[in-house]
């Protein structure tokens, strides 16, 4: 993109601007990265200009390696926060597996899925074959009530005269709900 002052029908602030800053010509090139806009770089000068097609060129190069670079940077970021995560999983894995008691198992999993999502609440649900069931574990934050102590002080949760269906909502889900 090559412009000079005198043909580029630039607003006319932005002219006002660029004659304060007494320039007479610049040239302007995109930084693309992946398939998005990501900035531009401009060139000004001073003195009236007629910009020649290696220079031109040179520029068009000068935006392709920047827009390769930015595109590494991201990847290489990406890339670190997988590392992290596959670190934090490796972690919570071997906390885990280090308690042989399926409690401490399940509360270290519930508190350690919980920090590294950074969620209000993570909890760990048995099924039973007929799909009634129970909260086995629970890391929620303090101002939550518990999901555990509902459990064990309502008793209505687990009436005898609910159906499976009434006392498992997961079991009615289908596919493209928010389960998924």
């Amino acid at each position: 993109m090559v412009n000079n002052l005198s043909q580029s029908g630039l607003e006319e602030r932005i002219v006002n601007v660029l004659e304060k800053l007494e320039i007479q010509a610049f040239i302007r090139m995109p930084i693309v990265v992946g398939q998005n806009l990501w900035g531009i770089i401009n060139i000004y000068q001073s003195q009236p200009r007629v910009w020649e097609e290696d220079e031109i060129d040179f520029l068009k190069q000068i935006a392709v390696q920047i827009g390769i670079i930015i595109q590494q940077k991201q990847y290489l970021e990406e890339l670190q926060a997988q590392n992290l995560q596959e670190q934090a999983i490796s972690n919570i894995v071997q906390r885990i597996s280090s308690s042989l008691k399926l409690e401490e198992i399940f509360r270290s999993a519930t508190q350690e899925v919980r920090k590294l999502l950074q969620v209000d609440r993570a909890i760990v649900y048995r099924f039973n074959p007929d799909w009634t069931g129970e909260v086995l574990a629970e890391s929620a934050g303090s101002e939550w009530v518990s999901v555990m102590e509902i459990q064990k002080t309502d008793q209505s949760l687990f009436s005898k005269d609910m159906n499976a269906n009434e006392q498992c909502t997961l079991k009615n889900m289908k596919a493209g709900s928010a389960l998924d």
